[in-house]
């Protein structure tokens, strides 16, 4: 039936919530008949969820959505997603930024007071309470979002800290409670308090803000007695606030007609609204990829998640029949012949492992590596992202474009993008905005270490291949370059092995110098007689191939390539006409423009001139798109097909004297609606900004615009010098009270922007603005406002890994260096550089390197690289591993049916703490 909804737990008899879509029912074990299976039915009562608005702590409006809701103009096309769970509203699905099911590991604390309510049951409060879950957990599996219960603590002797009626001050004791005594010991993402009672006045929640995966990951929420599931909107409602939504109003669209728990609904089953799924994309959700591999509280056969003791979990016998092949229904057990679940192990195809090297999850962002199955496991390896405090940049990259009217330049895009959609944005032209171009890059899925590859002149024009031109050269056949940009025939493709021997893929034959030469001018042949030391060939630094056994490098003979020419062994490795590019593996396999391979229905633009047509931008055609006036908003747009590794832009010019595009913006998308702008990173002189959590943090400009709108600013430093020390209501270094800032923290206090003359009140209402702007001395202006307490504490506050200064940057309102944070030197240096200077450092503190060079030595060789591009098995653990502490919590907490339990010495015994099998 549509939009109905079951939720029950079937511990001690049936409890839950029973929804058809316009009416819901509560069943519960009738008291006194707990052992015979009697249960009650009731009607669900309007008033258990009356308006969430006058229950949450939060006061927040929102006006619009500028910096959420930018985009560069309707598109037609969206890009089919994965369907992984049947759960998933198809009307959120746009919304979605990853295909990848989220888990959201919750530590949940009940306090002294509700368990004396409960009469000191602890299996009763631990029935509710997974209920509770089990209904919130229902709400967000429509976004593919998990809730999971992985440890309850009772307070079953008292409170662990003094209890105050401010709610403000309770989150913020919860806060300090939970960083102290639970993260370390008990990893998580995201606590929640359950008190026996609310907060004046009339607060039901209160929560952190945009706060996920970090320290402020919490909120405070009032019990429900009345309710059979106890308090699942308020719940929910908190838990939207931690996932950086604030409440609806009436410029949000509510995506369901059962209304949306962000704007006060009364629904029994409510959804998400627009705003809200806007919100989501940007929150930081680095800690939800790692799939749950213990048994959790909420656990059971048939809710989708593959906990301990389940080899896969395909849900309902239906859902089972419709998305998963693999598994059989009711047992959570795979088919005899299936090795794995495709619905839930992204390295798993048509029920086997994926391939060795095949990429499993793509780059999200700028801050953020890729992963790549291992061959031999049918999850994808942990999630890893590049460690805190690495540079990088939220301003646009100007790209440079051509030198001149004709000439092919190849632009290296650093990070590659992942994209179906690209538009090339000219910014500066010499004549008239004009270009033909072509993209470089690979389906980054197909790519293996050993896949056979075309292998490429410097310049892309040119492929080896034997010069008979086909796969039963004769012996010694030399090794030519031949004109071709795809090279796509069987005869273009060679292998380099892990051990370094190249091989021509269809012959069969190894490739080396001719009679095993090693002196200069050695012809390179296909041959069977080949000896195997001589066919060994190395990847040397500047992407030429070096011969093993000589320390010769292949050079074509005539010195630079050209049709019909001979390679031969030559001293000297290091000139960029000497670089080969393997097509695959090095990403730089042509997209199609050039070829042809992308129709002309596929490449639009913002406008024409004349009959100068999109579809006549590619790369060395006859004719060429110009726009229609010398305008920086205008675009030319192409679609891949399918979403792209892409690694370099090819442009050329009209091809006349005058007209050539020599600098743009990229933008770039995966669905035609959602765009991003190229920013290139890792250059500290270029950054504006850190890496943190996985992703490039906002600067201090870009969170004024969330708050003000596109059009305000970052204020002077001298409005942080004089409001955040002065702390008299316009600035401070505590979001609860009027705390100053010391002088070295002042930028990582409260926010303070500087909007345009119109604007007077700030587009989202995070607190009470000064009719007045503020004028400093110097005459530079501040937009002043007065913080609002409640559940969206956080609020108008710098957010964390900001950055502050040189090498510094904002952490729970203080400017801390990247030394202090012990985010220096975590991984390798080889010759003065971390990572050789080839890759990045991880959160795993494992070097990633860039294609051909190996994590196991800091990117030092790139020989025996177990993974493409740095992935490595050194990226994740395998699915049943278990961290030390893992190990060591497993030799502290004995059995007790399943479930463990532990009283801490440190916690002074005032409370029970319970989590799955581990």
């Amino acid at each position: 039936m549509k939009d109905s909804r079951v939720v029950l737990n079937s511990c001690n008899g049936l409890r839950g919530m029973i929804g058809d879509g316009h009416e819901t029912f509560y069943i519960i074990p009738e008291t006194g008949h707990e052992g015979n299976g009697i249960h009650r039915v009731s009607r669900a009562e309007e008033d258990e969820s009356q308006d969430i608005f006058h229950k949450c702590g939060n006061n927040d409006t929102q006006a619009d959505y500028h910096s959420l809701n930018e985009t560069f103009g309707p598109i037609a096309r969206i890009q089919e997603r994965r369907k992984i769970s049947g759960h998933i509203d198809e009307f959120y699905k746009k919304y979605l930024t990853t295909d990848e099911t989220r888990y959201t590991e919750i530590f949940i604390c009940v306090d002294n007071e509700m368990y004396q309510k409960y009469n000191r049951d602890k299996n009763v409060i631990k029935d509710r309470v997974i209920t509770l879950v089990n209904t919130v957990d229902a709400i967000y599996q429509r976004i593919n979002i998990r809730i999971v219960l992985k440890y309850l603590e009772i307070w079953t002797n008292r409170d662990p800290f003094g209890r105050v009626r401010n709610a403000g001050s309770e989150l913020r004791n919860f806060r300090a409670y939970r960083n102290k005594h639970l993260v370390k010991r008990f990893p998580h993402d995201n606590a929640l308090l359950l008190s026996h009672k609310g907060w004046p006045p009339n607060i039901a929640g209160l929560a952190w803000v945009n706060s996920m995966c970090g320290g402020n990951s919490n909120s405070i929420n009032a019990w429900s007695y009345s309710s059979s599931v106890g308090p699942y909107v308020t719940v929910a409602h908190e838990l939207g606030h931690n996932f950086a939504f604030n409440h609806d109003t009436g410029t949000c669209k509510c995506l369901t007609s059962r209304g949306c728990f962000m704007g006060g609904t009364r629904s029994r089953l409510p959804g998400f609204s627009d705003c809200s799924l806007k919100s989501l994309q940007k929150v930081n959700d680095a800690c939800l990829y790692n799939v749950p591999t213990y048994k959790a509280y909420n656990s059971y056969c048939g809710n989708g998640i593959r906990e301990k003791g389940e080899e896969c979990d395909c849900g309902t016998p239906e859902m089972c029949q419709a998305k998963d092949p693999c598994c059989v229904p009711h047992n959570c057990v795979l088919k005899k012949e299936s090795q794995c679940s495709d619905l839930h192990h992204s390295c798993c195809k048509n029920c086997q492992f994926k391939k060795r090297g095949t990429l499993c999850r793509g780059v999200q962002t700028d801050c953020d590596v890729p992963e790549y199955c291992t061959g031999s496991s049918r999850d994808c390896p942990e999630d890893t992202y590049i460690i805190n405090g690495y540079p990088c940049s939220q301003a646009k990259t100007v790209i440079h474009g051509n030198t001149n009217f004709y000439g092919v330049v190849a632009r290296d895009l650093n990070p590659m993008v992942n994209a179906r959609y690209l538009r090339i944005n000219p910014q500066y032209w010499h004549g008239w905005p004009c270009l033909r171009t072509d993209f470089m890059g690979c389906s980054a899925d197909e790519v293996r270490p050993t896949a056979p590859s075309p292998i490429k002149s410097y310049n892309f024009d040119f492929c080896l291949t034997p010069s008979s031109k086909s796969c039963s050269p004769r012996d010694n056949d030399p090794i030519i370059f031949v004109t071709g940009s795809r090279c796509s025939e069987r005869h273009f493709q060679f292998t380099r092995g892990k051990d370094g021997l190249l091989r021509h893929a269809c012959s069969g034959k190894l490739v080396c110098p001719e009679n095993g030469g090693t002196h200069n001018g050695a012809k390179i042949v296909v041959s069977r007689t080949c000896k195997v030391a001589d066919s060994k060939f190395l990847r040397v630094v500047g992407r030429s191939l070096k011969h093993a056994k000589s320390g010769r490098c292949i050079h074509t003979s005539g010195a630079w390539p050209g049709n019909g020419r001979q390679m031969v062994l030559w001293s000297g490795c290091e000139e960029q006409r000497l670089q080969l590019f393997f097509g695959k593996q090095d990403c730089v396999e042509p997209l199609g423009m050039q070829n042809g391979e992308i129709k002309d229905r596929q490449i639009t633009a913002s406008s024409v001139r004349a009959e100068e047509f999109a579809k006549y931008a590619r790369l060395k055609g006859k004719k060429y798109w110009c726009a229609k006036a010398k305008s920086k908003t205008e675009y030319l747009q192409v679609d891949l097909g399918k979403v792209k590794t892409v690694s370099k832009i090819l442009m050329q010019g009209r091809g006349n004297w005058y007209d050539w595009v020599t600098g743009f913006f990229l933008h770039y998308s995966s669905d035609g609606r959602r765009w991003k702008t190229y920013a290139q990173s890792g250059d500290e002189k270029k950054s504006d900004s850190f890496c943190y959590l996985g992703k490039c943090s906002e600067t201090l400009d870009t969170q004024c615009k969330d708050l003000w709108g596109a059009t305000a600013k970052n204020a002077d430093q001298g409005c942080y010098e004089k409001l955040n020390t002065e702390a008299r209501g316009y600035g401070t270094c505590d979001p609860n009270t009027k705390k100053r800032c010391a002088a070295s923290d002042v930028l990582c206090g409260q926010l303070q922007c500087e909007a345009d003359e119109s604007r007077k009140k700030p587009v989202v209402d995070y607190g009470r603005a000064r009719d007045k702007k503020i004028i400093l001395p110097s005459g530079k202006k501040c937009n002043a406002v007065q913080l609002k307490g409640g559940d969206g504490i956080g609020l108008g506050m710098v957010r964390d890994g900001t950055k502050c200064g040189r090498n510094k940057m904002c952490i729970n309102n203080k400017c801390q260096s990247l030394s202090s944070l012990n985010l220096v030197g975590k991984c390798p240096v080889v010759g003065n550089k971390e990572c050789a200077g080839r890759g990045v450092c991880t959160n795993k503190k494992v070097c990633h390197c860039q294609g051909g060079f190996n994590p196991r030595n800091g990117c030092k060789s790139g020989e025996e690289n177990p993974e493409y591009s740095g992935g490595g098995e050194e990226s994740g653990d395998d699915e049943d591993d278990m961290s030390e502490e893992d190990d060591e919590m497993e030799e502290e907490y004995e059995d007790e049916e399943k479930v463990e339990k532990h009283e801490e010495e440190d916690h002074e015994g005032y409370q029970e703490v319970f989590f799955g099998d581990k």
